[in-house]
């Protein structure tokens, strides 16, 4: 029992991360929040797999292995076959990271020969992991094989402490079966072998099968590729075209790539990751270097290693590479306070020092947490009653159909033969490619102009991605017209379009005179009404000929404080200002999901922006339009007041009524 006690601390600690965890994530799945493509993809990927189609994916049109040489896939079909559901893949995501840090545990209680103070670094140690704002984001972000990682790296690195080469070898290919870009992360293992002068076992081999497998990985998923090549070779061309061009300008240019790596923008991201473990890798740099890799991977790049890699999976090696020598710190630190003739007092200044600088340092990184971002205020919350009845559309949608659909739904259609995405469709080239996306055959399309919105101040890849995006709306509505699909039911800002069914109206797009063309874009009517216990809003906006693209915002006040708001694109973003030839009034219908608000009037406003925010991004919700904080409006209309009743329903609209 004596033996088992350290642990009982770090293990209720664990489990209980793991139950909030889960019941966070589930939470998000059926709020629709899991709207970046992640999840997604991988979970068509495994329904395909375990339907006979090794690596299938038509999200993005090749077999996955195009994107990324994730063989470990193999190893969790069985899993997925007998629960084929992207909770499964959310829960097996949850368990490797809860796992990750029980190898480092048992190493930190073999040197600490027991006691108290080995008790206590070991709770420590498991809090500041499951504290961890990075390791939160990583984990909340979709999903990604290469989250499965961070166990493999810590049962290699135990193993090589160990000295038991046959698990070492073990561990070490199936962090190879990973993903292509982590042999970069397995050939830190022989390199720190080398410089401890270990035998050539375990640094000469090891090293010559994680270069080759790096090389021949990315051979093989650029056959895979339609764009030609390793596609995420883009993020790099300032650099060349190919590994040996990159590697080549790098080691010709040491002055620009010194002071690249050296960029403030780099070098925060790096240093707040270094806090995760209270600094004390410090005193263990070898293990660092399984960091090395990952920092130069995103410093390399051309935007560099922004604070938007703490917001992602990327970070997930870094962190365990930190909370590995951290470990080694722990360990180092207790020898030296076992040694000690003043051990007691030692011993209670260090618990000090480590609460403190807990505290300290999860103040500051909580600010990078997803659970604090702004993206969790009312941004994202004001929606969520609305996402959960715009899923009511779901189930119009057969399992057979062939699906395009925007990100809100792709997570819980995925599960099918042929499914592909309006984010596509609407920039209509391959991911990190200029080539064309080849469009399928689709039975049914259920879009939300919400994806529209964000596509429209999205200022990702270059100027071709740019241009294309500015002939999105087009190409969308002549891909849907050319399919044969007619809207048939509209709730908020989704559509679903079938090929049969009563055809519904969304909008009417009315020219006027050229001789009002320099008149700025406004509201030109606008009436809010009761509609089956919910709202309807009828707008209409004018807007020169190539006028500005611009999205109506709608405010609910209750006693004069913002209670509710939401954005709606004129025409539903189907057509966009930009794309008129003449001036011209867009007529808008919108049957608006009910805010669930309290019983009680509340007033309502409707204002005309321009669309010159931001696509957020976070853990907790990857995609969200963010308005500019400098943006002025257009126009403004005050609409009449609404009632809602005791069960959050619309009772009445206009002033005196009950």
């Amino acid at each position: 029992m004596k033996k088992r006690f350290p642990y009982l601390v770090p293990g209720i600690l664990l489990v209980s991360f793991a139950v909030v965890s889960v019941t966070f994530m589930l939470q998000k799945l059926n709020l629709g929040l899991y709207n970046a493509l992640d999840l997604a993809i991988f979970n068509q990927i495994f329904w395909k797999t375990t339907h006979g189609s090794f690596f299938g994916l038509t999200i993005h049109p090749q077999i996955s292995l195009g994107d990324h040489m994730e063989l470990f896939i193999l190893l969790l079909a069985p899993i997925y076959a007998v629960f084929s559901s992207p909770i499964t893949l959310l829960v097996i995501q949850l368990t490797a990271l809860v796992i990750t840090p029980i190898p480092l545990l048992l190493l930190i209680k073999e040197k600490g020969k027991g006691g108290p103070l080995t008790t206590f670094v070991l709770s420590i140690f498991t809090f500041l992991w499951i504290l961890n704002p990075f390791m939160h984001n990583a984990l909340l972000f979709e999903f990604h094989i290469y989250t499965l990682a961070p166990p493999l790296i810590t049962w290699t690195y135990y193993f090589y402490r160990k000295e038991h080469l046959n698990l070492f070898w073990l561990f070490f290919v199936l962090l190879l079966s990973i993903r292509e870009d982590l042999a970069l992360t397995a050939f830190m293992f022989p390199v720190i072998a080398l410089i401890e002068r270990r035998s050539w076992k375990w640094w000469l081999t090891p090293a010559l099968v994680s270069v080759s497998w790096f090389f021949i990985a990315i051979g093989i998923s650029g056959l895979f590729n339609p764009g030609g090549g390793y596609k995420f070779f883009a993020f790099y061309e300032w650099l060349g075209d190919n590994p040996t061009e990159i590697a080549i300008f790098i080691l010709s240019h040491p002055i620009a790539m010194t002071k690249h790596l050296l960029l403030a923008t780099t070098l925060k991201p790096a240093i707040l990751l270094l806090g995760s473990g209270l600094f004390l890798s410090i005193f263990s740099p070898a293990a660092l270097l399984l960091a090395v890799p990952v920092f130069l991977v995103g410093a390399l790049s051309q935007v560099g290693l922004t604070d938007a890699f703490l917001f992602y999976h990327y970070q997930i090696i870094f962190i365990t590479a930190v909370f590995i020598a951290s470990a080694e710190g722990f360990v180092k630190l207790m020898s030296g306070i076992n040694r000690s003739k003043y051990r007691q007092a030692a011993s209670i200044y260090f618990r000090i020092a480590l609460v403190l600088f807990s505290g300290l340092w999860v103040l500051y990184s909580w600010s990078y947490s997803g659970l604090n971002n702004p993206i969790t205020d009312s941004i994202s919350l004001f929606r969520i009653s609305q996402q959960q009845q715009n899923r009511e559309l779901l189930s119009e949608i057969q399992d057979t159909d062939a699906v395009m659909a925007g990100t809100t739904f792709l997570t819980e259609l995925s599960g099918r033969e042929m499914v592909h995405t309006l984010h596509y469709t609407y920039i209509g080239k391959l991911q990190f490619s200029e080539v064309d996306f080849p469009l399928p055959n689709i039975d049914s399309a259920i879009i939300d102009s919400d994806e529209i919105l964000r596509l429209l101040v999205s200022n990702e890849g270059g100027q071709w991605y740019k241009e294309s995006l500015k002939t999105g709306s087009g190409r969308l509505r002549a891909y849907l017209s050319d399919q044969g699909l007619f809207p048939v039911k509209t709730i908020d800002t989704a559509i679903l379009y079938k090929k049969e069914g009563e055809p519904v109206s969304l909008y009417t797009i009315t020219e006027m005179e050229s001789t009002t063309s320099n008149l700025a874009p406004h509201i030109s009517r606008a009436v809010i009404s009761q509609c089956n216990k919910k709202l309807c809003l009828d707008a209409e906006t004018w807007s020169p000929d190539h006028g500005p693209d611009v999205v109506l915002r709608l405010e609910l006040y209750r006693e004069n404080k913002l209670a509710w708001f939401a954005y709606y694109l004129p025409a539903y973003g189907i057509h966009v200002p930009h794309e008129l030839l003449n001036a011209s009034t867009i007529s808008t219908n919108w049957n608006i999901a009910n805010p669930r608000l309290s019983k009680g009037e509340y007033t309502a406003r409707l204002i005309l922006e321009p669309t010159d925010g931001h696509h957020l991004q976070s853990s907790i919700r990857h995609a969200i339009y963010a308005p500019s904080k400098e943006t002025t409006s257009f126009s403004e209309v005050e609409l009449d007041p609404i009632n809602f009743n005791e069960a959050g329903d619309v009772a009445s609209v206009g002033r005196g009524e009950e």
